[in-house]
């Protein structure tokens, strides 16, 4: 009916509201609540492809949202409220963090989709955390106190084929991924708009299967025999990042000597460590894996990776205090 095609029509034409040039001037946003739930969410991290919406309740309970129906479904049942989890750049996996009953926490791999169970990746008596996937999905690296209870960053090629390449292959591999990464472009908020609609309408487009498959179930289920140790400092290596090429790890290193802690940089392999700057809240990654976005001091800032440079985006923000009711709470 006209109705229909109505909405078809408003559908297909772009939303002034997301454009991003406009927010900078608009004067107001409408704010209302995405995710209402008894035991509360916190969390929520968009898939790559803006489809899909990871998110925290209750005692560690990982759910996704679909963003086009709303419905939201369990992913993994928890109790550990610390759990720590990162989607892949495909969208197609989530890696996490999670502690059991015995309080070992180990790094688990899961499709997004649900279709198995959650496969332990890491395997080891001491704590392993904070998974970060390169970008191809083939080299997860974390963090694990398995050296002198003491965090360092440790490494696994997912893909096993990757442990067979020799050196200039392997740099040839790093390289292009870099380049892959450095290509990278936002998501077009009105084609995802559309994609979205698509769904809900139940007129979406069948998933194209994965070009390459970054791993078999085997490499899933023997990547513990594969895991690497990157640092052996004296002291603690924790809050990790991997750059989407898979061969540079950042992390806040604490030690004793004020002069050698904070934000360094190094290979995969333990080589080229660099000190970038003082100690960081790592936030992640740009979308080309290029500046690390971090939180020093209560500022947001943007810090580039091959040079340590650091930028700072200062807020401005102006707030309405009623004295009469601040006062009311003070003395009541």
């Amino acid at each position: 009916g006209e109705d229909e095609a109505d909405e078809k029509e408003a559908e297909e034409k772009p939303d002034p509201l997301l454009d991003p040039e406009r927010w900078a001037d608009a004067l107001r946003f409408d704010i209302k609540p995405m995710i209402e739930t008894e035991d509360g969410a916190h969390m929520a991290t968009p898939s790559r492809d803006g489809m899909s919406l990871a998110f925290l309740s209750g005692l560690g309970d990982i759910h996704i949202r679909d963003l086009a129906t709303g419905e939201d479904r369990l992913l993994r049942a928890g109790w550990d409220t610390g759990v720590d989890f990162r989607w892949s750049h495909d969208s197609r996996w989530v890696v996490f963090a999670q502690s059991d009953m015995n309080f070992n926490r180990d790094v688990f791999m899961v499709p997004a989709d649900g279709g198995r169970e959650p496969v332990n990746i890491t395997r080891h008596p001491d704590n392993d955390g904070s998974p970060r996937l390169s970008g191809d999905g083939r080299i997860l690296a974390f963090s694990s106190e398995r050296n002198n209870e003491e965090y360092d960053p440790y490494i696994v090629f997912l893909d096993r084929s990757l442990q067979g390449l020799a050196e200039p292959e392997l740099d040839e591999y790093f390289e292009k991924q870099e380049k892959a990464a450095k290509g990278r472009k936002p998501l077009d908020p009105d084609k995802l708009r559309k994609r979205l609609a698509a769904r809900r309408n139940g007129e979406e487009e069948p998933e194209k299967e994965a070009e390459e498959v970054p791993f078999t179930d085997e490499d899933l289920e023997t990547a513990y025999l594969r895991v690497r140790q990157v640092t052996n400092l004296p002291g603690s290596s924790s809050s990790i990042e991997l750059v989407p090429a898979g061969d540079t790890i950042l992390f806040n290193y604490s030690t004793s000597a004020p002069s050698a802690s904070g934000l360094h940089s190094i290979g995969w392999d333990g080589s080229g460590r660099k000190r970038l700057g003082d100690t960081v809240g790592m936030q992640g990654l740009d979308l080309t894996g290029a500046s690390l976005i971090a939180v020093d001091g209560g500022r947001a800032e943007s810090i580039t990776i091959s040079t340590g440079k650091a930028r700072g985006y200062p807020i401005s923000q102006k707030i309405r205090v009623d004295l009469a009711t601040q006062s009311s709470e003070k003395f009541l």
